[in-house]
């Protein structure tokens, strides 16, 4: 894949006036058509295969399955005892934070072919980042690990990861 299709330009929208950190903008990414066009694909063609790999206990982002079919009984007690609770995970950062080897080694456990595999990782990989200030473009960000938010395959290569994760878990 051509370098500059997967390239995306950050532009930053100042959430207040005079804003001092980065949490007082709002970052739009802008990218290539192209590039999205091929993600809507994975993420279509993924949609259709994950209901029949990915385990009960995994609700999000699946259309047959409802997130809330998955809180636990004891939670709504806990929360009206102010208790805090136990797993809660922040999602956001969890995104950042994955290790493409171990999404390409789950991806070969759950069974995927190798070129899909390949192609998908490809598409991770190759990902830049550049940052729109006043109209010009600053920098390039090259990510070495990480599934970005807001890519419309993410959610679904996301699901792949926990699902590797808890199966490992439930292994003991």
């Amino acid at each position: 894949m051509p370098v500059d299709i997967n390239a995306t330009h950050i532009c930053l929208i100042p959430k207040k006036n005079n804003p001092q950190k980065i949490t007082d903008y709002r970052l739009i990414s802008l990218s290539n058509v192209l590039s999205r066009i091929v993600s809507k694909v994975l993420a279509n063609r993924l949609k259709k295969v994950l209901p029949n790999i990915i385990s009960t206990s995994q609700s999000a982002f699946l259309s047959d399955r409802l997130i809330t079919d998955n809180i636990p009984p004891h939670q709504p007690a806990t929360e009206r005892q102010g208790r805090p609770h136990g797993n809660q995970t922040r999602h956001d950062k969890v995104f950042d934070r994955v290790k493409w080897p171990c999404l390409e080694m789950i991806m070969r456990k759950l069974g995927f072919h190798e070129r899909w595999i390949s192609f998908t990782m490809i598409c991770v990989k190759t990902a830049t980042y550049s940052i729109l200030i006043n109209g010009e473009l600053k920098g390039s960000i090259r990510p070495s690990k990480g599934i970005l938010q807001g890519d419309l395959i993410s959610p679904y290569l996301f699901l792949i990861c926990v699902e590797g994760i808890s199966a490992m878990l439930n292994r003991g």
